[in-house]
């Protein structure tokens, strides 16, 4: 009896890990795609060639979206609805930021002015600044998930194994 116990509780836990490594996939993907837009930004930004920037916040949108969809069907293990949830608040965030910070930077164009161009550019460092902190509510929730399920965020232990 005392063995179903363990290899059910074991059970629990991998599939605990593979939701929240799922939802982490999801917040570094996010990030890496934010990371081309801004890569894209600093070219453009030297030709004024805006437009440019289109395509990549497309593909952010289209991957928000996608994800929103996704993270919303979810079934729960465990716990996990207060980590699911602040992954939705997070991925609602990302979607407002791309609106009200990208979007407006691409409809920039030659004539603009370096004023022009810093008004964004600071607009959307007040927005990342207010990501960060949708951010470290996900990373908290993640916390609270990973103790009541039983395994370590960030890696493995001192036996090379996550728990």
């Amino acid at each position: 009896m005392l063995l179903l116990s363990v290899s059910t509780h074991a059970s629990a836990q991998n599939e605990a890990l593979a939701l929240n490594d799922k939802l982490t996939n999801i917040t570094d993907s996010l990030y890496a795609k934010g990371q081309h837009w801004g890569g894209k930004f600093a070219e453009v930004s030297t030709t004024k060639k805006f437009k440019e920037l289109i395509p990549y916040r497309k593909d952010l949108q289209r991957f928000i979206d996608a994800s929103i969809a996704r993270v919303k069907v979810m079934k729960d293990v465990g716990s996990s609805k207060e980590l699911r949830t602040a992954i939705m608040h997070f991925l609602n965030y990302e979607k407002l930021m791309v609106s009200k910070g990208f979007l407006p930077l691409e409809k920039l164009n030659a004539k603009s002015t370096d004023k022009q161009i810093n008004d964004g550019l600071n607009k959307l460092k007040g927005l990342a600044g207010d990501e960060n902190k949708e951010l470290a509510k996900v990373a908290d929730a993640q916390k609270r998930y990973a103790d009541a399920s039983g395994f370590k965020i960030g890696g493995a232990d001192s036996t090379g194994t996550n728990k």
